[in-house]
């Protein structure tokens, strides 16, 4: 009947009296019969039916198990396709692909899976979102000849360039567009509250200190797009706390550097050194030498740049008093 919904022999375009009234009493049929269909599902399931036909329980059983170890080696080939996959994409560095991958997968097939089916699920997600930490860990390197211009150099380590600040649009009277609410108008503030709302569903549902450390780690990363700082840097923390729990370093490395990024972002050279130095911390457990470098030129750049900003700042606070003297 659904193939009856569009099927040409019985829908013929040359037919243009009886197209139209054919092809409403096929789809009203099909609804109706779908409709009868589910209820005959819901009071006695058509799997049920088939576990009827064995008189002998132990058949039965055996039958069951069959079942299940077929459904549960389908999974751990399916699972190894996507290890593969992943593998794959961070050997490309391909960091955007590879994290729309991840949550296409984490998020719509693996979290329907029980543990009957999936007994290796911790082991899976270990495995998953350890990858992505190391992908997203190694796009910090320090550039060769490497300078500190007149932009934080922080920022041009992170290679993070912050949004700017959109204008206030100014109320004129008649115009109806400038009255509207830009939030709900705006697509991409649209978007980035699904995806939040999303993930902050999956964070309910969670059970594990790594799956939550990477759920909030994105949140984080969404409010430092959209230029809210400081929920950015609240929930960064809150990254932190459960990377700690799981005892992921590189979990507790990648939210330490959201923290970094916000502060960054606001030229607060007190948090970025704060941030710095619990990021060398961290580091130095990790005992990679790329992270440490990388670290450690941060921190000298940032207190050069903020002794830079210092002598700035007096002679211009001199200039002033000068000028008002005169």
């Amino acid at each position: 009947m659904r193939n009856g919904l569009s099927n040409p022999s019985l829908l013929l375009d040359q037919c243009k009296m009886s197209k139209d009234f054919l092809g409403t009493m096929v789809a009203k049929q099909y609804e109706v019969v779908k409709k009868f269909l589910k209820i005959i599902q819901a009071r006695s399931p058509m799997y049920y039916v088939r576990y009827k036909k064995y008189s002998n329980k132990d058949r039965l059983l055996k039958f069951r198990e069959a079942l299940l170890n077929r459904i549960q080696y389908q999974t751990r080939r399916n699972m190894i396709s996507v290890l593969q996959t992943i593998r794959r994409l961070r050997y490309q560095k391909n960091l955007t692909r590879l994290s729309n991958y991840i949550e296409e997968v984490m998020g719509d097939y693996t979290v329907l899976k029980t543990n009957r089916i999936m007994p290796w699920k911790i082991e899976f997600i270990n495995d998953v979102y350890n990858t992505l930490g190391l992908a997203l860990s190694e796009q910090y390197v320090v550039p060769k000849n490497f300078r500190i211009g007149d932009k934080s150099p922080v920022l041009q380590l992170l290679h993070y360039n912050p949004h700017k600040v959109k204008e206030i649009n100014t109320f004129v009277f008649g115009d109806r567009s400038t009255h509207q609410d830009q939030e709900s108008v705006d697509p991409t503030i649209i978007k980035s509250k699904r995806l939040i709302s999303r993930l902050e569903k999956r964070i309910a549902f969670s059970k594990y200190s790594i799956e939550k450390a990477y759920l909030l780690h994105q949140i984080a990363c969404i409010h430092l797009q959209s230029n809210h700082y400081d929920e950015c840097c609240f929930v960064a923390r809150k990254a932190l706390q459960e990377a700690e729990l799981c005892n992921s370093n590189i979990w507790s490395f990648l939210s330490i550097i959201i923290t970094v990024k916000s502060n960054a972002s606001l030229n607060k050279t007190e948090g970025i050194s704060e941030a710095l130095k619990k990021a060398l911390l961290v580091a130095e457990k990790l005992q990679s030498p790329q992270i440490i470098e990388f670290v450690e030129t941060c921190i000298s750049g940032n207190d050069r740049f903020s002794c830079v900003r210092g002598i700035d700042s007096r002679r211009e606070s001199k200039a002033h008093t000068r000028k008002s003297l005169n």
